[in-house]
């Protein structure tokens, strides 16, 4: 197997070093603290400030609090074909939920969480796989500088936890493929699981294990890419189910398509814009509009990287060409992720970068621990320069948000609102202890009882008429069969009156 070392003394004398693995082990924190000191605020106490964020933490309180019986979460009152959950269904609960109920949940848990996640990844890489000293400090080096993980290292969502499966996902995959124990394939299995059941793209990663099982033989090939399917269907639609729908994706009127002919036309209508999107209109600052063009060019070089390598030889660097299966698979998944996004998502909100962004970690890091340093090293120098273009650049995302510091409080007023707003131990129907809310911010998160199912969205007329009680700032819309019960400054309360 070729593998291309930054020089002949790294190749000789480079050995583990328990300095390095726990250099590595602690980047996530060490990047927290490195934002800590830009910003000049404590990362730790950054807290929810995005809808997804304060929903994915009322999910936790619910769970930590009443358990999974509560009203209907969800948006637009559509809810999920099995149990209550909202549009992020099971996933936050898995990834979570053992901390919160171990160690209590606050407004930073989340957060926290992620970084614990990345550590405990990055902890397991290193015992198993046992990486020289350069490769852990370039492993660090990429959680430091990979501009994605910088975005969302202070939010409350589940994309940090992303990088922490592909570190397990690599670490168990590549002891299979050395030690061809079912123990590695059903550990690395579990893993892909547990990622298609929240984001079903992942289905994608099936593939090496597909490969490394069957290693040629036609008939494994064929038994394990329908073991493959299986799982990935399982699980993405146990996800499915268990998550409330989100009306205005794509996917969601994708999958509710009336015949063959309609969803072929919106697949590629679809297409066609998110590639408009991507290439012409380009959405987004420069951070979103930087990665985009850097995925591209890292997608071109796994491809030159099949048949072109580099080795140092005789004091100079020198280009061979030869075939290397392993960035065959590398350029395949960069491909096939970036497919399914452009057919089946949107390329606009920061969703493309949010999907990507992930992928193409995995790529860098998998031939840095096959021990070929070129792409790795050049997207090194690639990170490094975006990042500098961040810190030029007007603030985005999470870094332009005013009260991602600020401490919530609950008001006298929403106070008043949360008594009026009351569980009903007798309700028969699970929408009479729902909340149809278009106010999403974390104080109205904590002060409404857990118990309750929340309905967010935009007030519409459509929209309204299931959840007995709406919340909101001041109605958009009429709406039918409802009393207003309580106005104060601020907040709206109104009860159904009619079924």
């Amino acid at each position: 197997m070729p593998m291309y070392r930054l020089n002949a003394k790294i190749q000789r004398n480079d050995k583990p070093a328990l300095w390095a693995w726990l250099l590595a082990i602690a980047s996530p924190f060490l990047l927290l603290l490195v934002l800590s000191l830009i910003l000049g605020q404590n990362a730790l106490n950054a807290q929810p400030v995005w809808t997804d964020e304060t929903a994915f933490w009322r999910a936790l309180y619910s769970l930590k609090e009443a358990g999974l019986n509560t009203g209907c979460n969800g948006m637009f009152e559509e809810v999920a074909t099995v149990g209550t959950l909202g549009t992020s269904g099971i996933g936050p609960i898995l990834i979570y939920g053992g901390f919160v109920l171990l160690f209590g949940l606050s407004n930073s848990t989340i957060m926290l969480c992620n970084a614990v996640w990345i550590s405990m990844g990055m902890a397991v890489f290193c015992f198993l796989r046992k990486p020289p000293a350069v490769v852990s400090i370039l492993l660090t080096l990429l959680t430091l500088l990979f501009p994605p993980l910088i975005m969302y290292s202070l939010t409350s969502m589940t994309e940090l936890f992303n990088y922490a499966l592909m570190l397990f996902y690599l670490a168990f995959l590549m002891n299979y493929i050395d030690l061809r124990r079912p123990g590695w394939l059903i550990a690395v299995c579990l893993t892909l699981m547990l990622g298609c059941l929240y984001r079903p793209m992942y289905c994608v990663l099936f593939v090496p294990v597909v490969v490394a099982f069957a290693r040629g033989n036609t008939g494994k090939t064929i038994l394990a890419a329908l073991a493959a399917i299986a799982l990935s269907l399982g699980c993405g639609i146990a996800g499915l189910l268990s998550a409330a729908p989100t009306t205005q994706g794509f996917l969601y009127h994708l999958l509710h398509a009336p015949d063959a002919g309609t969803f072929i036309r919106m697949l590629m209508s679809n297409t066609k814009a998110d590639l408009l999107d991507y290439f012409a209109h380009a959405p987004g600052g420069v951070a979103q509009f930087s990665f985009r063009i850097f995925y591209l060019v890292m997608l071109a070089l796994a491809g030159c990287g099949i048949w072109v390598n580099m080795r140092y030889e005789e004091g100079r660097l020198r280009l061979q060409k030869e075939f290397s299966l392993h960035m065959t698979c590398v350029f395949l998944m960069l491909g096939f992720a970036f497919a399914l996004v452009i057919m089946l998502y949107e390329t606009n909100d920061w969703r493309d970068y949010r999907r990507l962004a992930p992928f193409l970690w995995l790529a860098l890091l998998y031939p840095l621990a096959r021990g070929r340093f070129d792409l790795p090293v050049i997207s090194l120098a690639g990170c490094t320069v975006l990042v500098a273009l961040m810190l030029l650049s007007p603030a985005e995302g999470v870094f332009v948000d005013e009260n991602r510091f600020t401490p919530v409080e609950i008001s006298p007023e929403l106070q008043e609102v949360a008594q009026v707003i009351q569980y009903d131990e007798g309700a028969e129907a699970l929408y009479d202890n729902t909340v149809r809310v278009d106010l999403t911010s974390m104080s109205v998160m904590q002060a409404l009882d857990p118990r309750l199912g929340l309905q967010t969205g935009w007030l519409s007329t459509e929209s309204t008429g299931k959840c007995r009680w709406i919340l909101t700032d001041y109605l958009k819309c009429p709406v039918n069969g409802y009393e207003r019960v309580l106005e104060v400054e601020g907040y709206n309360v109104y009860r159904r009156i009619a079924e």
